[in-house]
């Protein structure tokens, strides 16, 4: 039996099973209408919409949108209705959806729940999918900074906490790990008294996010710009690296690793013999199911295989490779392209890519590769490894401490706006993968905050 991961390959991958899965999706969306159920109508709607293949939504579509979100939020003159008068936020409330979020988290202990993290271990550095950036101050009304991370927090937030009354004293950022924003949880933050900033690497994404007209501010951010610099380094030039090429993705049909062993297979043909290094682990597939595809193509003793390794690994590997490989064609929060760039490792990306910011794939970063030209994309850069310098452009573009400054500098332009004090910039955060603060200190800093926070659980 296929698993759900496999499922949506097969959906995504095929124009007409695409086409019928859409159709399915909006007869859904009319029925759940008709029922007057608008959360799970809106639902359907957006999850047809996030289907289509389309770069970038028409005007018209987008119209649709609007018209679908200002429903909920807009009062008749067309104005942003407070938070607190967000329709689609107290339809949300009463789903069943949200009702199994409040009861799975209920039975946490309170110092897990209000960080939304899994009671796995009792490390103080791990700050679960939500993380303090900066404390509230109610003497001068200050706000301070919640940043909420992967695609699901979107729903669980609003499902666990009071987030109209939480708006008072916090702005948000929202880091989504999934690509397609065609979602209704992002509905649920639409309001004139609430300041949310919304991670949107892929640009498609950031146009759907700008184009709602909301308080919703998009920003070409995402979970990749919070790698570590210091894990992930290298100064070995690329005539002694070990591997000529790495890729970085889980056992699944979805990450495409035929095509890259058909590449190396194309270019051994022509009379290059390659290293390959894989590292990943098991999600649809095995790493036995990955052996026998590189035995297909006769390039098994090429590969060196790491699966399931702590990050240092993962960091000394893609150190000592020459060219990073992204095979995917879709992908929500890629880190390891970034993680790569820190190690001065070009990148190859699909040119058509969905998730990725393909817009950075240029110059001293990599090289962009069509549906049939990875073969050349890798022996373009491993012929000419001067023409790249991924970890200068890495220090003047992307890790935590740009994002932050970034991120700080816009957050202060709200409060500005609202005619509110901003006097300390936002703490500086890492994705490795959990959330954790650059500065350890930090966890004792904002643990009175932390607590601040069960008031405001529901």
């Amino acid at each position: 039996m296929l698993n759900p991961t496999a499922i949506k390959g097969v959906v995504l991958d095929s124009r007409h099973v695409t086409a019928a899965y859409r159709a399915g999706s909006l007869a859904r969306a009319s029925a759940f209408a008709v029922l007057g159920r608008r959360w799970k109508s809106a639902t359907a709607r957006l999850r047809a919409l996030r289907a289509s293949g389309v770069r970038e939504h028409s005007p018209r579509t987008m119209q649709a949108v609007r018209n679908q979100l200002d429903w909920g939020c807009r009062d008749t003159g067309g104005a942003l209705r407070d938070i607190g008068a967000n329709r689609w936020l107290a339809e949300f409330l009463q789903t069943p959806e949200a009702g199994h979020l409040r009861g799975r988290f209920s039975s946490w202990p309170d110092h897990h729940r209000v960080r939304m993290r899994e009671p796995n271990d009792e490390n103080p550095r791990r700050q679960g999918d939500l993380i303090l950036l900066k404390r509230y101050n109610p003497a001068t009304g200050e706000k301070g900074v919640i940043m909420l991370k992967y695609t699901q927090s979107l729903w669980r937030f609003p499902a666990m906490f009071d987030l109209p009354a939480l708006a008072v004293r916090y702005a948000f950022v929202l880091e989504p790990s999934s690509w397609g924003y065609e979602d209704p949880g992002f509905f649920l933050y639409v309001g004139a008294d609430i300041d949310v900033v919304v991670q949107s690497p892929w640009s498609r994404d950031y146009a759907f996010i700008d184009q709602l007209h909301s308080n919703l501010e998009p920003v070409r951010i995402g979970a990749g710009d919070w790698v570590d610099p210091q894990v992930f380094s290298s100064t070995k030039p690329a005539h002694e690296r070990r591997f000529d090429v790495v890729a970085v993705s889980a056992w699944s049909a979805l990450k495409r690793h035929e095509d890259l062993f058909r590449a190396v297979a194309a270019l051994e043909a022509s009379g290059r013999t390659l290293q390959i290094a894989l590292i990943g682990y098991p999600v649809d597939w095995t790493q036995d199911k990955i052996r026998k595809l590189a035995c297909k193509y006769g390039i098994e003793d090429r590969c060196t295989i790491y699966e399931a390794v702590p990050q240092s690994v993962v960091a000394e590997v893609v150190g000592d490779s020459r060219l990073y490989v992204l095979m995917s064609r879709r992908e929500g929060a890629n880190r390891a392209l970034y993680e790569a760039l820190w190690c001065d490792t070009p990148v190859a990306v699909f040119d058509a890519h969905r998730g990725v910011n393909t817009d950075i794939i240029r110059g001293e970063v990599g090289t962009l590769y069509d549906a049939a030209g990875l073969d050349a994309a890798i022996a373009r850069v491993l012929d000419a490894p001067a023409r790249y310098h991924p970890r200068a452009w890495a220090e003047r573009n992307t890790g935590y401490r740009n994002s932050t400054v970034a991120l700080s500098a816009l957050l202060r332009r709200h409060a500005v706006a609202r005619g509110l004090p901003w006097t300390e910039d936002l703490a500086e955060k890492i994705n490795a993968p959990d959330m954790l603060y650059a500065n350890p200190l930090d966890v004792e800093r904002f643990a009175g905050e932390y607590d601040s926070l069960l008031p405001f659980l529901r």
